[in-house]
């Protein structure tokens, strides 16, 4: 079953394959991301935890929106995925964690006279993928996290934790630390002695709240049954716009960050000029089979379906389980994928025997040069 995971700083993909050893890790989320793995990788499940927001435009509500309605759940935790599911979980996104919950409910306990909605709480600078996302500050939501820890164990008062969460939030979200917080704290007169205090605390008992909510995540992703069950009902019913088009031909093109196995694989497919030829023209019938489904609204029934996977299998040779599942892991497929992938031959045979389509094959012919060739033999 694949999982793709949206991941960095909040947790690096070492620690999310750690916990989802088969997920598929593709780093923050960007506008365009949650469509192309839908296309590139037909994931049982999505999971968003990070995403980037200031170089590049954040990931979009109407993508998530647009993966639910394909069947296709979509969690979020700890960062931009608490944001977008405290935003979209009246229309089935479905959120994890205390960040979440303090989005969803605009409000952090014990911080009960603020507004809990900016994304500078979540929001961190931090390094690149290759040195596993080192951070250079503290996000707001673990700072008011640990505050709140210290004043349950009276390490400060409730007074200086309110105080305390005030100066952070008023520092530029780049250069919050707990260093210059706690500078910040002394030059606001804060008791020197609960000052050193948390600073001798702090070393043990600060909090990471939106690696601990990521972890919880993973963790529910983990015990998602391993052959999945049928695809929950989209909440609401998809409307594509001419914004979404306009999306979909601007951002899909770029597919995202394969696995070093499959790069080998297009590479070696290369080789042989014909048959990269042949595979890249089934692939594209595939893929215009998946925007007749988004736009037309073609759909399989399940008789349809029991019967392409039986002929499929029969074709392959795979007569029992045990010999279905060898194949589907060492294709790197899971029955969801194989379910869609189906689905579009499927939708292939069903598009092949329109009527329509022989006006299509006559201009083919034509711009080949066989027409005339053809319409001669009528004379003969």
């Amino acid at each position: 079953m694949t999982i793709c995971v949206f991941a960095g700083p909040s947790l690096s993909h070492a620690e999310v394959q750690q916990v989802l050893p088969a997920a598929r890790v593709l780093g923050p989320v960007r506008q365009g991301d949650v469509y192309r793995a839908v296309q590139q990788f037909q994931p049982a499940a999505i999971a968003i935890i990070d995403g980037s927001f200031q170089q590049v435009p954040a990931v979009w509500h109407k993508e998530i929106l647009w993966s639910l309605a394909q069947g296709i759940p979509v969690y979020g935790a700890a960062s931009m995925g608490a944001l977008r599911a405290a935003e979209l979980h009246p229309y089935g996104m479905i959120g994890i964690g205390r960040v979440f919950q303090a989005y969803r409910d605009s409000c952090l306990p014990p911080y009960h006279n603020e507004v809990f909605e900016d994304d500078d709480e979540v929001a961190v600078l931090h390094g690149p993928a290759e040195l596993g996302y080192p951070t250079v500050a503290e996000a707001m939501v673990n700072i008011r996290c640990t505050l709140a820890l210290a004043a349950e164990q009276q390490i400060i008062s409730p007074a200086s934790r309110d105080a305390l969460a005030a100066l952070g939030k008023g520092l530029f979200f780049a250069r919050r630390t707990y260093a210059a917080l706690l500078t910040a704290a002394a030059d606001a007169g804060i008791e020197p002695a609960e000052i050193q205090a948390l600073r001798d605390w702090l070393p043990q008992g600060k909090i990471d709240q939106k690696r601990d909510d990521a972890l919880q995540l993973l963790q529910i992703l983990r015990e998602l049954p391993s052959t999945p069950t049928e695809s929950p009902a989209a909440a609401v019913r998809f409307e594509p716009t001419t914004l979404w088009q306009h999306m979909v031909q601007t951002n899909a093109q770029q597919l995202l960050p394969a696995e070093q196995a499959d790069a080998v694989v297009l590479e070696q497919l290369r080789t042989d000029p014909e048959v990269w030829q042949s595979v890249c023209e089934a692939a594209l019938l595939h893929y215009l089979v998946n925007i007749a489904r988004e736009q037309l609204g073609y759909t399989v029934d399940e008789a349809e379906k029991r019967t392409a996977l039986r002929d499929w299998r029969e074709a392959q040779g795979l007569y029992t389980r045990a010999a279905l599942e060898q194949f589907l892991q060492a294709n790197q497929l899971d029955d969801n994928k194989l379910s869609r992938l189906l689905e579009n031959e499927c939708l292939l045979t069903t598009l092949l025997s329109d009527p329509a389509l022989q006006h299509v094959i006559l201009d083919v012919l034509r711009l080949r040069g066989d027409y005339a060739r053809l319409r001669s033999m009528l004379n003969k």
